[in-house]
């Protein structure tokens, strides 16, 4: 990651990212473990009439941190359905 910085340094702040990294490594799952799918990506997501009917693909079943399974958040929604989301995460 630190090398990722480094060659984008002229594009981003790289102080900054640097802190969100390490803040990011030092972050700790103190909580017990839950089951995690590992891979939930959209074509993992299978969607009926407009809702989510199924999670397919559970080859990287594993325990540990929830906050795993809510990357897709990242990569799958944007403006409101990302907004809302998030909403709904800290409900």
């Amino acid at each position: 990651m630190r090398v990722c910085i480094d060659e984008l340094q002229n594009v981003v702040d790289a102080k900054a990212m640097i802190a969100v990294w390490e803040s990011a490594l030092d972050a700790t799952w103190l909580k017990p473990a839950v089951w995690l799918h590992g891979d939930v990506a959209a074509g993992n997501l299978l969607v009926k009439d407009g809702r989510l009917s199924a999670v397919i693909d559970f080859g990287q079943l594993v325990a540990g941190d929830p906050a795993c399974d809510v990357t897709i958040a990242w990569t799958f929604f944007s403006g409101e359905s990302r907004e809302e989301f998030r909403r709904r995460l800290s409900g």
